[in-house]
Order: structure tokens, then sequence, then C-alpha cells
């Protein structure tokens, strides 16, 4: 190949450098790409998190309703039912109170 000839090779001009420029914008989009996945991922474990939060609140709030209900000599029937818990659950919450 003489000098300052320039060779193509898939469409694009190897002897001009345009391949660096290809590799650089193909690098930038990639580079875009992660950041944009990574930020969708790190929302998506925000929310999560913050609905295993609000779950376990959820719980927490049943469990000290439960307790009042129970300290209040409540049926456990009616406890479970109103709290949303398994009449196991109540159950037990009465044997640790009469402990």
């Amino acid at each position: 190949m003489a000098h300052g000839a320039s060779r193509k090779t898939g469409g694009r001009d190897e002897g001009s450098g345009t391949p660096r420029i290809w590799l650089r914008k193909e690098l930038r989009q990639v580079s875009k790409m992660a950041q944009e996945l990574y930020e969708e991922g790190r929302e998506e474990g925000r929310e999560e998190g913050r609905e295993e939060g609000r779950e376990e609140g959820e719980a927490k709030k049943a469990v000290a309703i439960a307790r009042a209900m129970l300290a209040k000599g409540l049926d456990l029937a009616l406890t479970a039912e109103v709290t949303g818990l398994s009449r196991d659950a109540v159950e037990r919450l009465r044997g640790q109170a009469a402990n």
C-alpha cells in the first residue's frame, strides 16, 4: 500500500483514525447504557426496600394491636380476625404475654 493511502475495512477508513473515533463513540454509548442500567437497578432496589419496610411496619403494627387486644382480654379468634394474624401467631403472642 502506498504512503498516505488508506485501507477500507468494514466501511471504516483505517488510515484516517476513524476506527478510533468509532470506538470512542461505542465506548461512550456502552458507558451511558451501563450507567442507565445501574441507576435503574438502584431505583428498583430502593423501591423493593421501601416495600419491605412498609410490610415490616404493617406486621409490627398488627402484633402491637394484637397484644393490646389480648391485654384487654379480647377473644383470640376476634384478635386474629381484626389484626389479620393467624390464630397460631395470636396464641404465641398470648403465651408470651403470660410469661
